[in-house]
């Protein structure tokens, strides 16, 4: 039987921002929050969440590699968010809305949505998690694209901040419990401003 890895195609903030998005979630008002971090829970913007087959995971990441050489880098602006969930959440951008839809059609043989607790890196996850993270291509993908970076559970009072960056990597990540990017197992390499 083939094992299969539920994934999140994403894109990796510059160091700056993830160190902004740490710190923050350090200062979060409550205590059920999942601590960020630039090993196991990594700030990240998705792109798609899915299930692949784990002999297949070259054939994703070649093809990533050729469309973050058309699209990246690309310049985003964020605001910031108190939800259940506080968040950074990303401006709308043409660049990023076309990066998302071509990585949605290219992946569309490759990438799946069954993701269960199996294939998940952490086990014992709430069904709700694994519902959203199963129907992301339906319910979270083109009109209904979200982009954000979760900070994490909780709400920071009295914060507000825009931020702009740019990015210029996409990664594969397994996914663990609430859309958490456990590992990294593929992130394109920096183009040279040359």
């Amino acid at each position: 039987m083939t094992k299969t890895l539920a994934i999140d195609i994403i894109l990796l903030p510059p160091e700056n921002i993830m160190d902004a998005a740490i710190d923050l979630n350090d200062k979060l008002l409550s205590n059920q929050k999942t601590p960020l971090d630039k090993k196991e829970f990594l700030p990240h913007i998705s792109l798609l969440m899915g299930a692949i087959e784990q002999s297949r995971l070259d054939e994703l990441t070649t093809l990533l590699q050729q469309i973050a050489e058309g699209t990246l880098p690309l310049e985003l602006s964020a605001h910031f968010e108190n939800r259940e969930f506080s968040m950074f959440m990303i401006e709308p951008s043409s660049a990023l809305q076309a990066l998302h839809e071509t990585i949605l059609k290219q992946t569309k043989n490759l990438v799946d949505n069954d993701i269960n607790e199996d294939n998940l890196f952490d086990h014992n996850v709430d069904k709700r998690w694994i519902d959203y993270m199963s129907d992301f291509r339906t319910n979270s993908s083109q009109e209904h694209f979200d982009p954000h970076i979760t900070i994490g559970r909780g709400r920071l009072e009295g914060f507000h901040k825009s931020i702009t960056f740019e990015t210029v990597k996409i990664a594969v990540g397994r996914l663990g419990d609430r859309c958490t990017v456990r590992k990294v197992l593929f992130k394109t390499p920096e183009k040279s401003n040359s």
